[in-house]
């Protein structure tokens, strides 16, 4: 151990050479189940510190160096070190650089701090303007890099599929919630109705994060009702469709369900994932939270799809998750049977009479 700390008092050194080999052979100890990862405490975190400083160093150092970072900050007393406001500036700086190669190991560093409470004070940042972005506000810009940069659209090295994650995790508390379900004055959008339509993306990172950021926000019950306007967010659509499947539905089924939900293809597949097929239909079970939402499922004949889902996907968690969405839905429809036989009895001739 002695020599390991030895060997992380380099990471200082003047010489670029030195700084860049001693970088290079601690690598292996950021691993947060490493038996050396102590030497990462050291002299109050002095290790982590000197990680900061190379992402400002020559390129190859700095790649090494954010390599180290995203390893490291999967420790939560090393990221309380990396929460001051300048490397957070650093980080979005490289991230926001267009020409920037390490902007994708950022992000994954922004993963492992998105985890903290206190991450969600970047709503409040603001970073120079940026030519993708017509907004000052980090969150903004962020937003931006997502929607527009994936498939390598604005950075050739990046694809910021992880922001993904950052976003399911700032959803995580109230203010990252407010800010998605909140019109934004620079493009009079809901952020959270930019993110829904990746749902089936390719990019399995993607579809997991925005399945995880749906979920959260579905726990916000007020939010519901804009979250399955049809004018509005129009949620409903982006989670149907990763759960259905190519069978045949007869009309009854089909009348009310969205256009796109109708005769799909022979080669529709549902969404590859277990997790986040259960995450969809989890937040589906929230919306049933209101008996508006709970009708308004039924009226875009969610049940077929369900129904579906149920018979053909083999998992008992996700069938019991199938089985519990089933039966907030018909429980409506029970309490009206009844009240209907209440106001209106059938005649004597009618009625079955049991005797014991």
């Amino acid at each position: 151990m002695s020599e390991l700390k030895e060997l992380a008092g380099f990471l200082h050194d003047q010489n670029p050479q030195v700084r860049m080999l001693a970088t290079q052979h601690l690598l292996p100890y950021t691993a947060r189940n490493s038996p050396q990862f102590d030497i990462w405490f050291n002299n109050n975190c002095e290790p982590v510190k000197d990680l900061k400083a190379l992402l400002k160093d020559k390129p190859q150092i700095a790649s090494q160096a954010i390599t180290a970072l995203v390893n490291v900050s999967q420790n939560a007393s090393v990221r309380r070190v990396l929460m001051d406001e300048e490397f957070l500036n650093l980080v979005f700086g490289i991230i926001t650089n267009p020409v920037h190669g390490l902007a994708d190991l950022s992000c994954m560093v922004l993963c492992n701090l998105a985890k903290e409470e206190d991450f969600v004070r970047i709503l409040d940042m603001k970073v120079p303007l940026r030519e993708f972005s017509l907004s000052r506000n980090i969150i903004d810009q962020l937003m931006d890099l997502f929607v527009k940069g994936t498939n390598h659209g604005i950075n050739k090295y990046a694809n910021f599929d992880f922001l993904a994650n950052v976003f399911a995790d700032m959803t995580r508390f109230e203010k990252g919630r407010k800010y998605f379900t909140t019109i934004q004055e620079y493009d009079n959008v809901y952020p959270v109705s930019k993110l829904i339509v990746f749902t089936e993306h390719n990019s399995m990172l993607r579809r997991t994060g925005v399945s995880a950021i749906i979920k959260n926000i579905c726990f916000d019950a007020p939010f519901h009702k804009t979250l399955m306007d049809e004018e509005g967010v129009n949620l409903l659509p982006y989670l149907f469709l990763p759960l259905a499947g190519p069978e045949d539905l007869d009309e009854e089924d089909m009348e009310g369900m969205f256009d796109e939900l109708q005769l799909l293809p022979d080669d529709k597949k549902r969404e590859p994932d277990m997790f986040i097929m259960k995450t969809h239909v989890e937040s589906l079970i929230l919306l049933c939270a209101t008996h508006e939402g709970r009708e308004h499922l039924r009226s875009r004949k969610v049940y077929p799809i369900i129904r579906e889902l149920h018979l053909h996907v083999e998992d008992e968690d996700l069938q019991a998750l199938c089985d519990q969405l089933v039966q907030l839905l018909v429980r409506d429809e029970a309490t009206e049977e009844v009240e209907k036989a209440t106001e209106n009895p059938p005649d004597e001739e009618d009625a079955i009479i049991e005797v014991d």
